[in-house]
């Protein structure tokens, strides 16, 4: 059994912060900061994206930068030995686009996992939508014909296709 001293110092929390900024050109930063203390072994920072966005790593303080299944991923099979850990990234998307982002740090303590989870806010992407993703352009018409070939009946009695000429 483990005999706790009575008069030891409160242990300290474990902390994650992220702060995001307007960069050029309508990309956000992300800075994120990890008070990680002596944890060591496993670790993972993640956040949410969308599928229509972009991410590029920025500061990898030792970790794996990965972009998959909605998230950006910062992972270390073995964290650093240090008690804080610096990251960075830059997402572009879609202007006035907005993101849900849920910020967690997961990490091993006595082989049991746990994390800490930032507080879910909305962010929007700088910039207002452009008018060119809207409007629509007529095709440029071409002096000739193009021709093609198209399937007309898939289960023409004898299970062949059947194909016919057409103009487009």
């Amino acid at each position: 059994s483990t005999v706790k001293n009575p008069n030891a110092e409160p242990a300290e929390k474990l902390e994650l912060e992220r702060t995001v900024m307007a960069g050029p050109n309508g990309e956000l930063i992300f800075d994120i900061k990890i008070k990680k203390l002596n944890t060591k072994g496993f670790a993972r920072y993640s956040d949410n994206i969308v599928s229509n966005m972009t991410a590029k790593a920025g500061k990898l303080d030792g970790s794996a930068f990965l972009i998959a299944d909605g998230k950006v991923r910062f992972i270390w099979v073995n964290a650093p030995n240090k008690s804080n850990l610096e990251l960075s990234y830059t997402l572009i998307g879609p202007p006035g686009s907005t993101l849900n982002m849920e910020g967690e740090y997961s990490y091993l303590e006595d082989n049991q996992s746990k994390s800490i989870v930032l507080k879910p806010e909305v962010i929007s992407i700088p910039g207002t939508p452009s008018k060119e993703t809207v409007a629509t352009k007529e095709p440029e018409k071409r002096g000739e014909e193009i021709k093609t070939d198209s399937i007309t009946n898939p289960t023409a009695g004898n299970g062949q296709l059947e194909k016919k000429e057409g103009n487009v």
